[in-house]
């Protein structure tokens, strides 16, 4: 018996962080080369050397909740239907989601009148008009600002909108607990956005055979 999964024109964006698998984290200082014999510096102006402590140089600092991690921001797309992953990509961890959007919705390649569900994080003019000019629909929660509280209304959409993103919650859930993405097994951005991939694959293949 043949099953046909289906999968929702309708996309989730999120990030999440990885923690990094080097024990230093980065530091990096500059030293001035040394005259040999008591001579005097050649007037060369050469700048020295540069020594770095960290073992991965790609990964960066962000603040989250109020913790600091050094790493790397997974930023993925699933449907909202069944959660699965769409596409992904890595950056390190300081790189800001809302500067990501694009991409993501870009690369999935939505049909018309398709919604794109983010939280407050991806909330921007820029966003929401690139959303329409890609005649996508508008499904980014809405963020107060200073002395401009939310309204009533937009409490209960962003309500509405967490009903569904909890799908790729339950994502990030299953592929740091059970695929150990939590932190890096690799150094480098490139092998980390490789190690995102196969997890994601592994993720869809799994949840397919599941649902059979």
């Amino acid at each position: 018996m043949l099953v046909f999964l289906t999968i929702s024109p309708h996309m989730i964006i999120c990030a999440t962080v990885s923690i990094s698998s080097s024990r230093r984290p980065r530091k990096t200082i500059e030293v001035s080369p040394v005259p040999a014999n008591g001579q005097e510096e050649s007037p060369s102006g050469d700048a020295g050397a540069e020594i770095s402590y960290s073992q991965d140089k790609d990964a960066s600092w962000t603040v989250k909740g109020k913790m600091a991690y050094y790493g790397y921001k997974g930023h993925v797309v699933t449907d909202s239907r069944n959660g699965f992953v769409l596409c992904s990509h890595v950056t390190p961890a300081h790189y800001s989601d809302t500067r990501e959007f694009k991409s993501l919705v870009r690369k999935v390649k939505l049909p018309e009148k398709s919604r794109v569900y983010a939280d407050k994080g991806y909330a921007s003019r820029d966003n929401r008009s690139f959303l329409k000019s890609m005649f996508c629909k508008d499904g980014i929660m809405s963020k107060g600002q200073r002395n401009h509280p939310l309204s009533l209304r937009s409490k209960k959409r962003n309500k509405l909108i967490s009903k569904v993103r909890y799908i790729i919650e339950r994502c990030f859930g299953t592929l740091k607990r059970t695929y150990g993405l939590s932190r890096t097994r690799y150094l480098g951005q490139a092998k980390v956005g490789l190690e995102l991939f196969l997890a994601s694959i592994a993720f869809n293949l799994k949840k397919a055979a599941y649902m059979t």
